[in-house]
């Protein structure tokens, strides 16, 4: 965290409680080299992060998923979460649909927001290794009827009850 305080200016709240190591500044046009040097004295790395994308978001099926809640005939969209790391795998890697909303509606809370299930695993957690990918199951539509989408959840509700019973438009947030 770098932290700039312009001379003159009061320390206030928690900036009074806190130490920094940049020293203030008088002209705004003194901030970028400030900025500049506090990060190259640090020697910030962009790759820090464990970089995770997702990508390759597709369909496959139709198949027969059974799971501790019964068999259903699902067309399962997944998505591929890759790690472009070099260095390091993500470890505990999981995957929600935290937020549903309906046609016309406004973004709301999941009815359902317990683990996704890892593709082709038996987990809902998954490492993934520096350079490469995992695989989550986002949804599955009922290949039978097509109106009815499911959660390959690590929710225990028997039996398992669609999240979306419909056909329109719904935006999901993933987290």
């Amino acid at each position: 965290m770098l932290l700039l305080n312009q001379r003159e200016a009061r320390r206030e709240g928690v900036f009074g409680f806190i130490v920094s190591n940049i020293p203030e500044f008088e002209d705004f046009d003194k901030v970028l080299p400030l900025v500049q040097e506090a990060v190259d004295k640090a020697e910030w790395d962009p790759t820090y992060t464990r970089q995770l994308l997702a990508e390759n978001l597709g369909f496959k099926g139709p198949e027969i998923f059974i799971d501790h809640t019964g068999e259903r005939h699902l067309r399962t969209l997944n998505v591929h979460i890759r790690n472009r790391r070099p260095d390091l795998g993500a470890v505990d890697c999981i995957a929600r649909l935290a937020r549903l909303a309906p046609p016309g509606q406004e973004l709301q809370t999941s009815p359902d927001r317990s683990l996704l299930k890892v593709t082709g695993l038996p987990g809902f957690e998954e490492t993934i290794w520096p350079q490469s990918h995992g695989t989550f199951d986002l949804l599955g539509i009922n290949a039978d009827n097509g109106s009815e989408v499911f959660l390959n959840s690590a929710a225990d509700v028997v039996p398992r009850h669609p999240t979306i019973t419909a056909p329109g438009e719904y935006q999901l947030g993933y987290g």
